[in-house]
């Protein structure tokens, strides 16, 4: 009891310093490996994911994807030639991928089976620029769905590969999302993607290719917000979302941009099960981890959400025929998947219960997917675990935006 005791005085003291999350999830697991009692602690939750993983049973995953596969995309008609306006894209349009983020976009922790693990970034797994493997071998990220429609003879480009940060441009390629991250540093990413993009490093056809670009952010501000209410307030969030929106809207040509909205938080809590997990969330993400603090963070995540929603309702992205920002709400009312007997289901989760697990970033990629395709208005607000993929129709515009 002494050195639990001891041991929990130490991270408190950890938790402490106001570095960003991944910088103290490092300093967390590094003084995890260093404390035997920690590691026992460790190895028994380790153990607990990797018998739930196998438990699990994917079969209704895999029936979904075939189901897709055969009855629709083996009888999708292709348009003949790429559209002149945003408001006409089809899939098959769509050779450019992008992606924005935090580490969930990053790909912390999916393929996760062990501490470290939950450091490393599957970059080529992650929900919305993964492009590892192929949809048929169940990897079902967004890129992976756009390449069972691509014409005869294109590429699809952008899409991250393997294991790496993104310092690594041969591997992250266009996923320039970095862990840890808050809206404060997004628009630095917009300007690094844009720089990606015209670079010759990368040779693509940047004024004359159709691209979608997936912005997801505010996990690690809802965070901190309690320990900075005036950097992370909604205001401030909703001001990086519309400088960064304004970079790409000002400086990338054919493009469609998915804005994803930011989840609750506060569930976290309760996800968060066991000695291990509690301690990791502690170091993290304190803010949702204080019971004390959920219903001001349930508040300010609407009020991130509304304000995003209220942003886009203005307009002002709509002035260009090459060039749409929509609304993606799957994330709105997600809370995370319960098993029957009331638990949270950690299968969705990587061993740290905090970043997704490969089952959770495709539930991700699948909901995104059909969000896309969704009419406005009538877009799913939480995420798509049963039921098939969206079929895009054979003939008009696929991808909705507020003009078609």
């Amino acid at each position: 009891m002494w050195k639990v005791m001891m041991t929990i005085v130490a991270f408190c003291a950890l938790a402490e310093a106001r570095l960003n999350m991944m910088e103290r999830m490092k300093l967390a697991f590094e003084y995890v490996q260093s404390n035997e009692t920690l590691m026992e602690m460790y190895r028994e939750r380790v153990h607990m994911h990797q018998m739930a993983v196998l438990k699990h049973n994917s079969r209704q995953r895999r029936t979904t994807a075939a189901s897709f596969l055969n009855n629709c995309v083996n009888s999708y008609q292709k348009s003949s030639t790429p559209p002149t306006s945003v408001n006409d894209l089809r899939p098959e349009d769509i050779t450019i991928v992008a992606a924005l983020g935090d580490s969930l976009t990053a790909g912390n922790g999916i393929l996760g089976t062990n501490i470290l693990d939950c450091m490393k970034e599957y970059r080529g797994r992650s929900w919305s620029i993964g492009g590892d493997e192929s949809f048929q071998k169940g990897v079902q990220t967004l890129p992976n769905i756009l390449k069972l429609f691509k014409r005869e003879g294109k590429y699809l480009q952008g899409a991250s590969l393997g294991l790496c940060d993104t310092s690594n441009l041969g591997c992250s390629i266009f996923n320039v999302a970095v862990a840890g991250q808050t809206s404060q540093e997004l628009p630095a990413q917009a300007t690094e993607l844009v720089t990606r993009l015209k670079s010759t490093y990368f040779g693509v056809d940047y004024l004359n290719e159709w691209k979608i670009i997936t912005l997801f952010i505010g996990g690690n501000d809802l965070c901190e917000y309690c320990h900075d209410t005036n950097k992370y307030s909604p205001d401030s969030y909703i001001a990086k979302i519309n400088e960064t929106l304004k970079i790409l809207y000002d400086n990338v040509p054919k493009a469609f941009v998915n804005l994803v909205e930011i989840f609750d938080i506060t569930p976290l809590a309760g996800v968060s099960q066991g000695f291990f997990c509690n301690l990791v969330t502690d170091m993290v993400c304190d803010c949702a981890k204080n019971n004390n603090n959920h219903d001001m963070l349930s508040i300010i995540s609407k009020l991130y959400q509304t304000k995003t929603q209220n942003l886009i309702s203005t307009g002002i992205y709509n002035d260009k025929s090459d060039f749409a920002v929509t609304l993606q709400p799957f994330f709105r009312d997600t809370t995370p998947v319960k098993t029957t007997t009331g638990a949270y289901d950690l299968n969705y989760f990587a061993p740290d219960c905090f970043h997704f697990s490969e089952l959770g970033t495709y539930a991700a990629g699948k909901s995104l997917w059909n969000n896309m395709i969704e009419p406005i208005g009538m877009k799913q607000t939480s995420w798509h675990l049963d039921g098939d993929f969206e079929c895009p129709p054979n003939t008009g515009p696929v991808f909705k935006t507020n003009r078609n």
